[in-house]
């Protein structure tokens, strides 16, 4: 039974087909632009663009703060986060 084993080998028969490389025109190339420009595109769909949308958010991520102890200065935990919380 080894030796019957041994000398059957599945072989694969997948074939891998490859295509060819398509090389970008200079028409392409300029409508592609950068990987920044998408990142911007991104970005500007991401970020509020007015300010009530804005405050919102900003609202929203305060809220999601957690809570002070008793013992902590909350003008000390204001003072820290006035760069994060500019509109509150």
């Amino acid at each position: 039974m080894r030796s019957r084993i041994g000398t059957q080998t599945n072989e694969p028969t997948e074939t891998v087909e490859e295509l060819p490389v398509q090389q970008p025109t200079s028409a392409q190339s300029i409508e592609s632009g950068s990987i920044w420009d998408e990142f911007d595109a991104e970005i500007a769909v991401l970020v509020p663009q007015n300010s009530t949308a804005a405050g919102i958010v900003e609202f929203d991520k305060y809220i999601g703060e957690p809570l002070l102890k008793r013992t902590e200065n909350p003008l000390l935990w204001w003072n820290e986060r006035k760069a994060v919380y500019p509109g509150l």
